[in-house]
């Protein structure tokens, strides 16, 4: 969960998307704690390019952690 100013959200979502993988699952949700409280999910590249129109107020970003395969893991690998 990250908490980001407006007018840098494109380019964090940007970064993310370049960091952690165009399609890692993702959400941006504006103004919680308001009347007029939205949210909108999809891949961070998405994600990016809505907030490339412009967001406002006050900007929460969430973005899903990794999956690992069960059959990937190992007892050692657990330790």
């Amino acid at each position: 969960m990250f908490f980001e100013s407006p007018h840098r959200t494109e380019a964090s979502l940007a970064a993310m998307a370049e960091a952690f993988d165009d399609d890692r699952a993702g959400a941006v949700c504006r103004e919680l704690t308001k009347t007029h409280e939205e949210g909108r999910r999809g891949p961070l590249a998405e994600l990016a390019a809505w907030a490339a129109d412009g967001v406002r107020g006050e900007v929460t970003l969430v973005v899903a952690g990794v999956g690992i395969a069960a059959s990937s893991m190992s007892t050692a690998s657990c330790i």
